[in-house]
């Protein structure tokens, strides 16, 4: 009988260590901004529109498979410096706040 109860108290503890791990504690906002956004993709890039403003993704790329009005959390940072905007394929403009680097998407 202890052997079934041992046993048992393990398997709990194993699984129950497996649920603490779903929130990604990397995700820290590091002074930057934290929260729901929606992903918008036009002709002229990437952006993500939090707080009803439209930021242009210097980090594109961690966004390539979200479709334009995706609902995500992320973390980001206003950027001054993107060396990786994309090219513009377009003769569209999309008024923007600035460039940001996108830390983490949860």
């Amino acid at each position: 009988m202890k052997k079934i109860l041992s046993a048992s108290l393990i398997f709990a503890a194993i699984c129950g260590s497996g649920c603490n791990k779903k929130k990604d504690y990397r995700c820290v906002s590091d002074g930057g901004y934290s929260g729901p956004v929606t992903v918008v993709k036009d002709c002229t890039g990437t952006y993500i529109r939090y707080l009803k403003k439209d930021y242009l993704v210097c980090n594109s790329e961690i966004l390539q498979y979200y479709v334009s009005g995706s609902a995500v959390n992320v973390t980001f940072s206003e950027t001054s410096y993107c060396s990786t905007l994309p090219v513009y394929i377009c003769n569209m403009y999309h008024e923007n706040e600035g460039v940001i680097t996108i830390n983490c998407v949860w």
